[in-house]
């Protein structure tokens, strides 16, 4: 992965896209936005709704390049934990993880491209979600919802 410069902070507009959390009481819909910025030359993801009260477990992690035009993906970075313990907490770097992850499914991390549309699905303790990004030529982040 190319090294840039920390920049302005994307969000992710994940409002359109709920996460289903099933609870005993029925469903409930949570919805969840993250941020995605570099920082040290890494790419690193956010919960800009995370607080000091609770530590957003981070139990699964995907990344996927989309190629529209060739009506194709490929994983650029799975990790899950199979819904047992986190794999890291938020904020949380690409391709990092504090726990090996479940070898079932594992897609170790690739190098992103810039101008590459993205999907990033992810499922936090307090909700999921998927949203799309992309890295431009100066190494920003941006929303490419």
């Amino acid at each position: 992965m190319a090294v840039v410069r920390p920049l302005r902070k994307a969000r992710f507009g994940w409002a359109t896209l709920p996460a289903v959390l099933l609870t005993l009481a029925g469903c409930t819909s949570i919805y969840i936005d993250l941020d995605g910025y570099y920082e040290g030359g890494e790419l690193w993801f956010d919960d800009p709704n995370r607080s000091w009260f609770n530590r957003h477990c981070v139990r699964a992690v995907s990344v996927t390049w989309l190629d529209e035009k060739a009506d194709r993906q490929e994983a650029m970075w799975e990790a899950d934990s199979s819904g047992h313990d986190c794999i890291t907490t938020a904020p949380f770097r690409y391709g990092r993880t504090e726990l090996p992850p479940d070898r079932a499914g594992f897609v170790p991390p690739r190098p992103l491209v810039p101008g590459v549309r993205y999907e990033i699905f992810v499922e936090l303790d307090n909700g999921a979600g998927s949203g799309f990004f992309s890295i431009t030529d100066d190494g920003q982040v941006i929303n490419a919802d």
